[in-house]
């Protein structure tokens, strides 16, 4: 038995390849769950370097030792190079949820300032980011943040189960025959709105206009990733990026004092080393992910002979006497119960 994260989804990743199992696979004559990230390319502490924050000796030291994982979530000197097909179905179940099938969902997001637990507040950011690049605006979606450490305010769960239910409610009598992502965004009640409290029960009304203090990361404490720092997107959905020539003349570092950015210098020595780190190139961010590509909807996970289908397939064609939910005569047998 195994419980990792990864082990749990194994439906969804799907199992790795013979090629690559490892000593535990071959012995339990089965793939673990896929890998479905990778680090390769990716140049650690790459903003820090930039920003005149390590030298460039440090940066080498570090992208040499940072290794990676194996399937025990072990570290190891190399790399993780990822499982292409896992790769692909994290983001075609939906795993890493870019936000494109949210247009017709109403969103009350409440969070506060991140004390650096595992749920972190940037998640609301990357949402934000991933909404605005599928949908071109964030409408269908509010931000209430407030002081308590991860949810903002004690009452908002219950203050925003209630508001929720007033704009559903409204859509709900919405009889336009529009799209129901038009009536999420246009019944939105007026006063359900962005908000921010510095202190329990005191509003700012302007949040989150640039400039605002809630926006303010020393306030929000909302923290980045390595993968950020590296030079990653800010919607963070970049988990095994498309590969790069390494090149010695595309280092430019902000020095205080100085409007202009100046070369990073690295010795032959520290270049053969990256050279050595980065065999294959380095990450291109401009470029969408390996394997990246929008969720699909619906899936199902087994054949129709209940054997797994990993990775899913997409549901059959629904039924037509199903219209009625719940009521349907594909439930009644078990309401009857």
């Amino acid at each position: 038995v195994r419980c990792s994260i990864l082990d749990i989804m194994v439906n969804l990743l799907g199992r790795r390849p013979e090629s690559v199992w490892s000593e535990w696979e071959q012995a339990a004559g089965h793939g673990f769950a896929g890998l479905p990230f990778s680090n390769v390319g990716v140049q650690y502490g790459l903003d820090a370097l930039l920003n005149d924050k390590i030298t460039p000796s440090q940066f080498v030291d570090l992208n040499e030792k940072v290794g990676g994982l194996d399937m025990n979530a072990d570290l190891v000197g190399e790399r993780i190079a990822g499982d292409p097909a896992s790769i692909r179905n994290a983001y075609r179940t939906g795993l890493i949820n870019q936000a494109n099938h949210l247009d017709e969902v109403a969103i009350i997001n409440h969070g506060g300032p991140d004390p650096g637990a595992a749920h972190d507040y940037s998640h609301a950011f990357w949402t934000e980011e991933r909404l605005k690049a599928d949908q071109g605006h964030t409408d269908n979606r509010v931000m209430w943040f407030g002081p308590a450490p991860l949810i903002g305010n004690i009452d908002w769960a219950k203050e925003a189960l209630f508001e929720m239910d007033r704009w559903l409610t409204a859509v709900e009598a919405d009889g336009r025959n529009v799209p129901l992502s038009r009536k999420v965004v246009e019944d939105r009640p007026a006063g359900i709105t962005d908000r921010c409290e510095l202190a329990p029960g005191v509003d700012v009304e302007d949040f989150p206009g640039a400039g605002d203090v809630c926006r303010r990361k020393e306030f929000q404490t909302h923290y980045g990733t390595p993968r950020q720092v590296a030079g990653g997107p800010s919607a963070n959905h970049n988990v095994a990026c498309r590969l790069q020539p390494l090149d010695r003349d595309s280092y430019f570092m902000k020095v205080a004092g100085q409007e202009t950015p100046v070369p990073v210098v690295f010795t032959d020595g520290q270049w053969a080393r990256l050279q050595a780190v980065f065999p294959d190139g380095v990450c291109d961010w401009d470029e969408p992910a390996r394997g990246q590509r929008p969720a699909e909807t619906w899936l199902v996970y087994s054949d129709a002979d209940g054997s797994v289908v990993h990775g899913g397939q997409p549901l059959p064609a629904v039924p037509a006497h199903s219209g009625t939910g719940w009521s349907s005569p594909s439930f009644r047998s078990l309401l009857d119960q």
